[in-house]
């Protein structure tokens, strides 16, 4: 968003003291506490409007809760750059510290990718996982204490099946590579038909792509699977 010109940050910085006024005279004449409340946080909310220039994103006064949008955007901002730049763990620690702060800001397709990572290190805490730069194309590898690796491609669907075309795509990208063959494609949704049938068709092959769906602690045996599976190579 873009910031409020000078007229709207006056306006808002008046609403706010003239709300505070209000609020600090209800904290001595009335006992509604829910209303007092909410319009000590509407002040504060306007006069952080006229001084930093920021719009509201949210006004909740349910629960005498404000959100700003320009704390949301920045809190976004160093939790994606965390995951392109730092460890998995800074990047899981940058991420569980945005979640405290503004609550519900980060995309479901980061929370995913970032549970799973913790499912890793619980399975088996000396695999190392690396993000390795979104240039390249490949969202996670990991390495064994012998440095084999294998790589995990990450797939969050809420409305759709996983869809064979994506999985082609992922090992196309690793075609040439050393990781050719040593893929683990993690999704949230099952395969659709075609994805099935183009897996099966494949079994023969050895190693092949290894497909798992997980959706939390209770897939981690299937994870550990396709891991023991994929690094044995």
């Amino acid at each position: 968003m873009d910031p409020l010109p000078w007229w709207a940050r006056s306006l808002a910085a008046l609403i706010g003291l003239a709300a505070g006024s209000f609020g600090t005279f209800a904290i001595f004449r009335s006992d509604n506490q829910a209303g007092t409340a909410a319009l000590l946080v509407l002040a504060a909310a306007f006069m952080l409007m006229g001084l930093q220039g920021t719009p509201l994103l949210r006004f909740g006064s349910g629960d005498a809760s404000v959100q700003l949008a320009a704390i949301r955007r920045r809190a976004v901002q160093v939790a994606e750059t965390a995951a392109q730049k730092e460890s998995p763990e800074v990047a899981a620690a940058v991420a569980d510290a945005v979640e405290s702060i503004t609550p519900g800001v980060l995309h479901p397709a980061i929370r995913y990718e970032k549970q799973l990572i913790a499912a890793i290190a619980q399975i088996d805490p000396t695999l190392e996982v690396v993000m390795p730069p979104h240039d390249k194309g490949i969202d996670l590898v990991v390495r064994d204490r012998h440095n084999r690796a294998a790589v995990i491609e990450v797939r969050y669907l809420t409305r759709q099946r996983l869809e064979r075309h994506a999985i082609v795509a992922a090992e196309e990208r690793l075609r040439g590579t050393p990781f050719e063959g040593r893929l683990i494609f993690v999704t949230s949704a099952p395969p659709d038909s075609q994805a099935e049938r183009y897996l099966s068709e494949r079994q023969g092959d050895d190693p092949i792509t290894q497909l798992v769906v997980w959706n939390g602690p209770d897939d981690n045996g299937r994870l550990a699977r396709a891991l023991a599976q994929q690094l044995r190579f």
